[in-house]
């Protein structure tokens, strides 16, 4: 396994798995990689919808999910507010964020788990100088519930440029907890979502920090100083719909200029108006992340050159995963879920290799396989016209993708062995 992800995730064991899994492999911590020259892991950014931000008239509820008659929150569920805290619960004077039954884990003592924003991280002692962050309580049961001796299972404290965490989304997802948190820095308390990934719920590594996957809107628009994660996300038409609230002001600047018109009772009844929006976001499906050719490297420039600039470009990349038992694989076949924005240029390919000897199986190499060059949530992969698998013959295999392209096609954002 590449010596990156040993060292960002030596605390847990590589995953093992089978052609007979019905999860589809996302390539969020990379755990599923062994090798991959010339790609790179992308963060996708959500796409706003048009109609931001949603508008609430009328009798309760929505014919289409973005005409709201009444706050999606109502509709979707919402955590506690800050008056609504479960009283005596530990960690947190603040907030819950995410409640929920653990379809994924085994052990019985966390079926049920709570995420929540730990304020001072060593609450009942309140530290100030500790940040927020996110914390886990869990139980076998709805009613009784212990923390995480462990917490905080996400710590802004990391090196990056993060001063808190202000809050997050935890959701099972395909096998996997996704984390959508509130990404708190700048010293106007900016604050805009960016996605981490945990295989037990409890061990989570952020998916290419620097980037938002949902960035805070351009300068004076309603969302352009704070965002605040969803209580979930959900498939609906082929994409993941997630609801936030965003606001022009933040947790800083709405407060002080509240604070400045203290003189008005009208104003002050108000609360926080700058923090009144809701707007609606989405993703394809499975697309959080994914794999792409690495941006080309801009040359030094002759003098006066006026024709075209000089880069290093580098048109195809691969990527090899981690064995998959293959046992059952002759009534699988294999599939892609990729966007390809350049269609007659860029393209997927892959081939199969057994995991024990290295050799590339027989009919199932990158000459004999067809190309993927159009944007599918679902392509299943050929050989020769062929998806059968069927003269697989070995206990285990390698997954292997070319890419071929450029600035940001094709990307790869899972695939998977589906039954026939």
């Amino acid at each position: 396994m590449n010596a990156d992800y040993q060292y960002r995730f030596g605390h847990l064991p590589v995953p093992r798995y089978t052609v007979r899994d019905d999860r589809h492999v996302m390539f969020l911590d990379m755990l599923e990689v062994s090798e991959m020259d010339n790609l790179q892991q992308k963060v996708t950014t959500a796409i706003r919808s048009e109609t931001n931000p949603l508008k609430l008239t009328g009798p309760p509820g929505s014919p289409d999910g973005i005409h709201w008659h009444m706050p999606p929150h109502r509709l979707w569920g919402r955590s506690p507010g800050r008056n609504q805290n479960i009283e005596g619960w530990h960690p947190w004077p603040e907030p819950l964020l995410s409640f929920f039954y653990d379809p994924i884990t085994s052990h019985p003592n966390y079926r049920y788990r709570i995420y929540g924003q730990n304020p001072y991280a060593a609450f009942p002692d309140l530290d100030p100088k500790r940040p927020r962050n996110l914390s886990l309580v869990y139980g076998a049961t709805p009613y009784d519930f212990t923390p995480y001796e462990g917490n905080p299972v996400l710590d802004p404290r990391t090196g990056i440029n993060e001063d808190q965490i202000h809050g997050a989304l935890v959701q099972p997802y395909n096998g996997l907890y996704i984390c959508l948190y509130q990404h708190w820095w700048d010293k106007n308390w900016l604050c805009d979502l960016r996605l981490a990934v945990s295989r037990d719920g409890i061990h989570f590594a952020r998916v290419n920090p620097g980037h938002a996957i949902l960035p805070l809107g351009p300068p004076g628009n309603w969302d352009s100083g704070m965002l605040c994660t969803p209580t979930s996300f959900f498939e609906h038409d082929e994409k993941i719909w997630l609801y936030y609230r965003g606001s022009i002001g933040t947790l800083a600047t709405g407060r002080v200029l509240r604070r400045a018109a203290k003189d008005s009772p009208y104003i002050q009844s108000l609360g926080e108006p700058f923090r009144r929006y809701t707007g609606l976001a989405r993703l394809r499906v499975e697309g959080f992340a994914f794999l792409t050719l690495k941006d080309m490297q801009y040359l030094p420039q002759k003098k006066h050159n006026q024709k075209r600039p000089y880069y290093a470009v580098k048109l195809e990349g691969r990527v090899q995963t981690i064995p998959f038992d293959a046992n059952g694989i002759g009534d699988r076949t294999l599939h892609v879920n990729l966007i390809n924005y350049a269609p007659g240029f860029a393209w997927i390919k892959a081939q199969l290799r057994d995991a024990d000897s290295g050799e590339i199986i027989s009919g199932h190499n990158f000459q004999d396989c067809d190309l993927v060059s159009e944007s599918t949530t679902d392509h299943t992969i050929t050989w020769n016209g062929s998806a059968d698998l069927s003269k697989v013959q070995v206990q285990r295999i390698r997954v292997e993708f070319k890419l071929f392209g450029a600035l940001d096609s094709p990307q790869l954002y899972s695939f998977w062995f589906d039954q026939d």
